[in-house]
């Protein structure tokens, strides 16, 4: 089973994921982020977010390939859609290979999305947009992968035990 946690920057998902691994749950970490944190990342978002979009795609299809492969309980930091929803708020044309996998390439686990959340928003060295733009991205890719058929399930405004629960609740 692989689940997603989408979401704008700043909602909490990535500390859900680090709660979630207590479960019993392999993580796999937002590729976005990574990149950005690799030598050159922030300039290449900057200079050419369309190589930066397919950078993210090729590191997601490696992570999702690897999880298929294995019986365990997934959780990933974003999916394939949260790239197109991104292309979609920069105004950058989806290219066709990933429209392809984001058909084809189905997250098999519920898809939670953590809205926005003033309370718990802070920038970081990646996390660079306010919390405005937080809301947007929000939309954007909670967009993208209803627009590929897939239903989303809100995160509760709630600490980090909580959502957990949440998730297992859902789960069972």
């Amino acid at each position: 089973m692989i689940l997603v946690i989408t979401g704008g920057p700043g909602a909490g998902k990535t500390t859900l994921i680090e709660a979630l691994a207590h479960h019993d749950f392999c993580t796999i970490a937002e590729s976005g982020r990574a990149i950005l944190q690799s030598a050159g990342g922030m300039k290449l978002r900057a200079r050419d977010p369309s190589a930066y979009a397919i950078a993210m795609l090729k590191r997601d299809q490696e992570n999702f390939d690897r999880a298929q492969k294995t019986n365990n309980k997934y959780v990933f930091d974003r999916g394939f859609p949260d790239i197109a929803g991104y292309l979609n708020l920069m105004s950058i044309t989806i290219p066709q290979q990933l429209g392809l996998i984001c058909k084809q390439k189905r997250y098999s686990g519920p898809i939670f999305a953590a809205p926005p959340w003033l309370k718990i928003f802070e920038n970081d060295t990646e996390r660079t947009q306010d919390f405005d733009t937080a809301r947007t991205t929000y939309d954007a890719v909670t967009n993208a992968w209803i627009s590929y058929g897939y239903e989303l399930i809100s995160l509760p405004l709630t600490t980090v035990e909580k959502r957990v629960d949440f998730i297992l609740e859902k789960l069972n």
